[in-house]
């Protein structure tokens, strides 16, 4: 089933992965840190999302992953790309267990690495070397 973003563009996850049996997955707490709300209030972060894991165990989110930034501005590891968000997440209500793409074969057009559609940087590729871009 196809999901329609707010620019009436399809996202799915069968859309960036070009097999959609060829993956692997893992899986990781996504918070809303750093997710701005819609006109509506809605927290949502779309498939193919860079999402980083936060590696500083002084802070509340230790472990947790948070959405990809240029700069490390949510505490070391939020500028390192752990994976790719498989499925939609809706944050509104809180945090929610998520799956990573961490392997296989994916559309870099459909990529949003660090709020930049289809644009992926040199360190996200370095940082998921198990993913080959197309």
């Amino acid at each position: 089933m196809p999901i329609y973003s707010k620019h009436a563009k399809v996202i799915a996850f069968s859309q960036f992965l070009d097999s959609a049996q060829n993956y692997g997955v893992d899986d990781c707490t996504l918070t809303a840190q750093g997710v701005v709300a819609d006109v509506y209030g809605h927290k949502v972060v779309w498939p193919g999302t860079v999402i980083a894991k936060v590696t500083g165990s002084h802070l509340p989110t230790y472990g947790k992953c948070v959405v990809r930034l240029a700069a490390p501005t949510y505490g070391p590891g939020s500028d390192v790309a752990w994976g790719l968000l498989r499925n939609i997440a809706d944050l509104t209500g809180g945090e929610q267990v998520v799956a990573l793409v961490t392997w296989g074969h994916v559309r870099t057009a459909h990529i949003t690495d660090a709020g930049t559609v289809g644009a992926v940087a040199a360190a996200t590729k370095a940082a998921l070397p198990h993913i080959q871009w197309h």
